[in-house]
């Protein structure tokens, strides 16, 4: 670019030669572009990580005592409320 960048003030866009616009132009759309795909990327790594989350205490809670005994009081007040409605 023709134009020499200084970090302490802003680049006048509107003042930029076709050429220089173009190339300026270029740059922005590949860094925007490239946040936009790694956005995406960051939001599906939480998305599994609280996937992996919700499936790790899952399976804790399915090696509960507790847990088991009261699915098991669950499906017999179930298999006893389907024994009273068959009679």
């Amino acid at each position: 670019m023709s134009t020499a960048y200084d970090p302490g003030t802003a680049l006048d866009v509107m003042s930029l030669s076709r050429r220089d616009f173009e190339l300026w132009r270029g740059g922005y759309q590949a860094g925007l572009v490239h946040g936009i795909d790694r956005g995406r990327e960051q939001a599906d790594e939480e998305a599994q990580l609280l996937f992996d989350n919700a499936v790790r205490v899952t399976r804790a809670m399915a090696r509960l005592e507790p847990w088991n005994d009261a699915q098991e009081a669950r499906r017999a007040r179930w298999a006893a409320a389907a024994a009273e409605r068959a009679s």
